[in-house]
């Protein structure tokens, strides 16, 4: 998906376990990033809760998973 042109480029950078891939969708309340974690695992999270910490994985953390099996 195409960033609008107040949307901020958040490729690549990580938040906890996370690291941005791409927007996911942008909404009233924010843009939504696909985010890939360090377990393996994919999710898709709002920019507000990457940036205030509050979206660290993708549920491994509350799960458990230390990392992923394969790389």
């Amino acid at each position: 998906m195409k960033l609008g042109a107040r949307a901020i480029d958040m490729r690549g950078q990580r938040f906890g376990r996370l690291t941005c891939i791409e927007i996911a969708k942008g909404t009233n309340h924010g843009a939504e990033w696909r985010c890939k974690c360090d377990c393996g695992g994919e999710t898709t999270a709002r920019r507000w809760n990457l940036l205030e910490d509050l979206t660290k994985s993708c549920g491994c953390l509350k799960r458990g998973v230390k990392f992923a099996d394969t790389p």
